[in-house]
């Protein structure tokens, strides 16, 4: 089932073909230090932080300007500042500081103990430049001071290759005076190695990148920054790409790939156009790559940015173990916070449950036993994406929907008037749905649709309220593509379905058969002589707008279900995020196991009786 994917700023089939890029980033120079300063050009390449830039120049690495302009095209329009995402053969690709260190290699993160302003004159010709307050640009180092440096101290000449390297990387026009804060770095090659030249050149190619949006139309525009760095990560992400513009020179290189690349293809926009429509579905398309791998978000500090959320992924999330709380001492007035209800386990509770886990004593909570197994899965993210398939996770969703609705039944929940759908309603929907779109005149609501919407369903924890009538809102849980859980929120007075998915994505087939079904079954289960009354037109569906969360890519599940509870409370759902979520693991895994124990609920539990067998009662329509 396809992705829908955000739309592309340029749309398919109207990309413009323009002449020329103004592209800043260039290899002349560097081209021009090997032949004039060749011991200093060498001193540079071996630099562990400047060598592997400097090794794009060495390997030839020829640069396609096509391939650029062409991918900028391909660009998805997203509210993101600090990330960009394309698209190829219809699958997603995310272009952020973490695929630009993958490439580079270049510090992310500043040092906030090294002052990186302060440096020490030695009087030679950089000294002297500085403390005269002088500028210089790289025409003039191209045109003059390349051939004139001979005469200079031999370390000015290494600082003048290793500006240069800087300039190419934090590219602008030529004739722009350097800034002098790269010239003060120079003067230290200690301070210069640990500046954090990945961030400032990411964001310095990002916004050039999202500056040409608006002139894609033109015969050519600028494009400023370390714009080789979008080439080869583009060569990395699609490899048929990467085989069109170069070789590499060794394969299974994860880490700074820059210098791993050469050669200089010859592509053409219709090689593009051509490649990506004769791949089709079966194009090889990393959406993620990091220094560790293909596919691997990487969850570290270095790459975190306000606002930075990614909502496609393949992660290959670390193993959890089962089930300990972090080993963080939280302060006694943690019940002030807001999200405290949401997450929170104390932990003289939680020594119950990691006490319970070490035996093998299950218990029942409404449709599924409670095992040391579920708890695993439920705390441990990796353990609950391996069981994705099959029938356990819907277990695991399906034993919190019955605790919700146990809770409101018993009063537990100040809510009235709401309901809890299974994960086996959704799954049934869905089918009728498919007898729905055969021949809609003939369908009948009959059987099973009757009893959801009477409330005779779901069996465990049933309610006997009537859609519309005794519930005015109904939350259902639902899985998607196969791998994602999403939720909805279905309001029988707005005749409206709020769908909540935590990668802010759009689900148009799956949610068509609840805005079709849901109003038939309700104009079903009311007395004949009122059914004339309702109207059985589909219901609109609203997507709420959500931050992009789950970065793990393991922890929709989670999202669904906090959402799910936090809409019924009336809380604010944004209580819950990355940075919480997985308390809020372990705040499921809780709840369950105090559910499995409650005195109240066991009493319940014990007297349920499995449901009749549905008869074939057909309620025709109107």
């Amino acid at each position: 089932m396809e992705i829908e994917l955000p739309k592309r700023i340029a749309e398919a089939g109207t990309e413009h073909h323009i002449d020329k890029i103004n592209n800043h980033c260039r290899l002349r120079v560097l081209k021009i230090l090997k032949q004039e300063l060749e011991d200093e050009y060498k001193d540079v390449l071996k630099d562990p932080v400047f060598g592997p830039i400097l090794a794009i120049n060495e390997h030839q690495l020829g640069y396609s300007g096509k391939v650029i302009h062409s991918f900028v095209c391909k660009m998805l329009d997203v509210s993101k500042r600090h990330e960009l995402w394309f698209q190829f053969a219809r699958k997603p690709l995310r272009f952020s500081m973490q695929e630009f260190y993958a490439v580079t290699g270049l510090n992310c993160v500043a040092e906030k103990n090294i002052d990186f302003e302060s440096w020490r004159n030695d009087k030679g010709f950089w000294g002297t430049l500085l403390k005269r307050n002088e500028s210089v640009d790289m025409q003039t180092i191209r045109l003059k001071l390349i051939t004139e440096c001979k005469n200079w101290s031999r370390v000015d000449r290494v600082r003048l290759v290793y500006l240069c390297v800087i300039c190419f990387v934090m590219a602008k026009d030529e004739k722009i005076d350097i800034p002098q804060e790269y010239i003060r770095l120079v003067m230290d090659f200690d301070k210069m190695r640990k500046y954090p030249w990945g961030l400032h050149a990411y964001d310095m190619l990002v916004e050039s990148i999202q500056n040409a949006r608006s002139k894609l139309k033109k015969n050519s525009y600028v494009l400023d920054g370390f714009s080789y760095a979008l080439q080869i990560w583009l060569m990395e992400a699609i490899p048929d790409i990467g085989t069109l513009l170069g070789q590499k020179y060794q394969e299974g290189i994860t880490s700074v790939r820059c210098r791993n690349w050469y050669g200089h293809g010859k592509v053409s926009y219709h090689d593009i156009t051509a490649l990506e429509a004769a791949l089709g579905q079966r194009a090889v398309v990393f959406p993620f790559i990091s220094e560790t791998g293909n596919n691997d978000v990487v969850a570290d500090v270095k790459f975190t940015r306000k606002e930075w959320k990614t909502p496609l992924t393949s992660f290959k999330p670390k193993e959890t173990a089962l089930p300990f709380l972090r080993d963080i001492e939280l302060p006694e007035d943690r019940v002030k916070d807001k999200d405290y209800s949401l997450v929170f386990v104390p932990e003289e509770s939680w020594v119950k449950l990691v006490e319970w886990s070490v035996t093998n004593k299950e218990l029942q909570i409404g449709p599924s036993l409670f095992t040391k197994e579920m708890s695993a899965r439920i705390v441990g993210p990796t353990e609950w994406l391996k069981n994705f398939k099959v029938t356990r996770t819907f277990q695991d969703i399906d034993a919190m929907l019955f605790l919700f609705r146990e809770r409101t039944t018993l009063g537990r929940w100040k809510v009235n008037k709401v309901a809890f759908m299974s994960c086996l309603f959704s799954s049934q929907l869905k089918c009728s749905y498919s007898t729905f779109k055969n021949d809609k005149n003939k369908f009948k609501v009959e059987g099973l649709l009757l009893e959801y919407g009477t409330g005779q369903l779901p069996p465990h924890g049933k309610t006997g309220l009537v859609w519309d009538v005794d519930v005015s809102r109904m939350y259902v849980p639902v899985f998607v593509h196969g791998n994602h859980w999403i939720a909805l929120c279905v309001n029988f007075v707005t005749r409206t379905i709020e769908v909540f998915d935590c990668a802010g994505l759009k689900y148009q087939k799956e949610v068509e058969p609840f805005a079709h079904l849901i109003p038939r079954i309700v104009k079903a289960v009311h007395p004949a002589e009122n059914r004339k009354h309702f109207n059985a037109r589909a219901y609109k569906v609203v997507y709420v707008p959500v931050p992009f969360l789950n970065a793990s890519n393991c922890d929709c599940g989670i999202y669904a279900l906090k959402f799910i509870e936090c809409h019924a409370l009336g809380l604010d759902y944004t209580l819950v995020n990355d940075d919480n979520i997985r308390e809020a693991r372990q705040k499921v895994a809780y709840d369950l196991w105090e559910a499995a124990n409650d005195p109240e609920l066991m009493f319940r539990m014990s007297k349920y009786s499995p449901p009749k067998t549905v008869t074939s009662k057909v309620v025709v329509l109107p």
